[in-house]
Parts: structure tokens; sequence; C-alpha cells
């Protein structure tokens, strides 16, 4: 095998890499959040399995998820 067929063979492993690692995170994005036993916008102690204490904190953790998101973050 020459070099240039080498290289060709590392450049595909690395965008297989970089394609798997981008669906995993896609994937968990798609999940969304983990519920952690307290309000994921004001710190509201809650039950283990609820994410959010109120629809208002929950529309103000998405809006800021988003511009987030938007911004890089």
């Amino acid at each position: 095998m020459n070099e240039g067929d080498q290289i060709d063979r590392a450049n595909d492993l690395a965008d297989q890499e970089r394609e798997a690692r981008i669906a995993a995170v896609r994937a968990q994005a798609a999940r969304g959040p983990v519920a952690t036993g307290r309000c994921l916008y004001c710190d509201e102690i809650v039950a283990d399995d609820v994410r959010w204490c109120s629809t208002e904190c929950r529309d103000e953790w998405q809006h800021e998820a988003a511009a987030r998101q938007r911004n890089g973050y």
C-alpha cells in the first residue's frame, strides 16, 4: 500500500468517527435534558422524574436553550 492509500484510509476513518460522534450528540439532544429532582430553570425541588416545576420554567428554559444553541454554546 502506498502513502496516498494510507492517507485516504486515515481520512475515511476520521470521517467515520466524526459522523459517529455527531450522531451520538444528536441522539442525546433528541432525548432532551435529564431530570435531576430539581427544576432545570429555577432549581426548585421537584419529583425525581420531573424536569421543571411549571410550564413557565419549562418555556423559559427552552427559550434560553435555543438562544445558547443559536449562539454556539
